[in-house]
């Protein structure tokens, strides 16, 4: 017993015994999954069908409950996962990638409502704000705080290897922008304690800095280890913008100073690769055209000794 206990010590990664109750088991979840995922999609289908028809002013509310559901199948695939994993001793990403695709959805509905616009103006974001009175702050946090937890559930899920890394930076900017997009401006800047909602308003304002500032590091990051693209850190500059806008409206002055200083960090790093690219791209140019000049010279001897030969 005591040797046995020694050699798993020894052997951390000794095969699991899968037995046939946990296939049994894992066999029911599987059917309950397969259950619950058909009657989510056959809810968002009806109130996509309602959306079609529908001549009231709920549209927005629907699209925002067709986004909680999309949430629902996410984190149905990614605990079936687990299941697998758990019961069969089997990791595989089959699920896990429908979970992404279901991911897109939610923000693809919330976009419909609060628009993936990254500069907005405050009135245009307001008056969304007041077109959705229901949608209460209390509500924002409960759905924007589970978008953000079930987000880094999938991105854990496939590994810290995946080759979906940026996939997922790029899912945590668009949510960042609808967070943004989805906040009533008015309510959070009068930060009076006697209003309704006034410690959710004060919990909204500390996540909109935040998402804001993880977004924009997102997209820096992704510049500088991946893409190189110019468009990725004009998108990661223009959230910075914004969060300075945000501070100055919030009166957060040391706050937008030092978001200043960054922007002006970044936009100098930005120009200087670019003007860098532009010298390296000028030299392959002048390169490719010295060898087509050299091609060009060798091919007018090899005609000249042929026309010579053929004389003789």
């Amino acid at each position: 017993m005591e040797t046995d206990f020694i050699h798993e010590l020894e052997n951390p990664k000794k095969k699991k015994i899968i037995t046939l109750q946990m296939k049994n088991a894992y066999r029911q979840k599987e059917e309950a999954f397969k259950e619950e995922l058909a009657r989510i999609k056959d809810h968002i289908k009806k109130m996509e069908d309602e959306i079609k028809v529908s001549t009231d002013n709920y549209n927005d509310y629907r699209q925002i409950a067709i986004a909680n559901e999309h949430l629902a199948m996410v984190t149905l695939y990614i605990n079936i996962t687990e299941d697998m994993e758990t019961l069969k001793g089997v990791k595989h990403e089959s699920y896990l990638n429908e979970g992404r695709k279901a991911f897109y959805n939610v923000l693809l509905s919330l976009e419909k409502v609060f628009t993936d616009f990254i500069p907005l103006e405050p009135t245009e974001i307001q008056k969304k704000a007041d077109s959705i009175p229901k949608f209460d702050p209390a509500r924002k946090i409960i759905l924007f705080r589970k978008i953000i937890f079930i987000l880094n559930n999938l991105e854990k899920g496939f590994g810290e290897k995946s080759k979906y890394r940026w996939a997922f930076a790029d899912m945590f900017v668009r949510f960042a922008i609808i967070f943004k997009n989805a906040m009533n401006i008015k309510d959070l800047t009068t930060r009076d304690p006697r209003k309704p909602f006034f410690e959710e308003n004060e919990i909204l304002t500390n996540m909109l800095f935040d998402v804001l500032s993880r977004s924009s590091d997102k997209l820096r990051e992704k510049y500088e280890i991946s893409t190189k693209k110019v468009i990725d850190m004009s998108n990661a500059l223009k959230i910075l913008e914004e969060l300075r806008r945000y501070f100055v409206l919030f009166k957060e002055t040391a706050s937008a100073e030092e978001t200043k200083k960054k922007i002006d960090v970044w936009e100098d790093k930005l120009q200087k690769d670019m003007k860098t690219n532009e010298k390296l791209s000028l030299g392959v140019k002048k390169e490719e055209k010295k060898q087509r000049l050299s091609l060009d010279e060798t091919m007018k001897k090899a005609q000249e000794a042929l026309r010579k030969k053929g004389k003789k």
